[in-house]
């Protein structure tokens, strides 16, 4: 993997989750793995509405919840693109109030 596209990648997910954290300000951040690496990143925000979690990844799609928040809506579309160029996986689990942990994969 480009180093290019691991920040593009790591920036937009840490960025997310500092963003919509904004009370409890506590992100944690973990990277592992040799032949391939997973990035965690959770927060304890303000999580993501079950109905919008499908379309996560959509350019320009923001969630039902975050109208207080700037944003273009490309973050997770770009995550979305460098976790699909390089065959990974990508799983955001969330809770409306509670936070969402998103794992990446490569």
């Amino acid at each position: 993997m480009r180093s290019t596209d691991f920040i593009k990648l790591s920036r937009n997910l840490i960025e997310n989750a500092i963003k919509y954290s904004p009370k409890s300000g506590v992100v944690k951040v973990s990277l592992s793995g040799a032949d391939k690496f997973i990035l965690k990143v959770e927060d304890k925000g303000i999580g993501i509405p079950a109905k919008d979690l499908d379309k996560l990844g959509v350019r320009f799609f923001r969630a039902s919840n975050v109208s207080e928040h700037e944003g273009s809506g490309l973050g997770l579309a770009i995550v979305s693109k460098v976790v699909n160029t390089y065959g990974g996986d990508i799983d955001i689990q969330s809770t409306t109030g509670k936070g969402t942990k998103v794992t990446v994969e490569i």
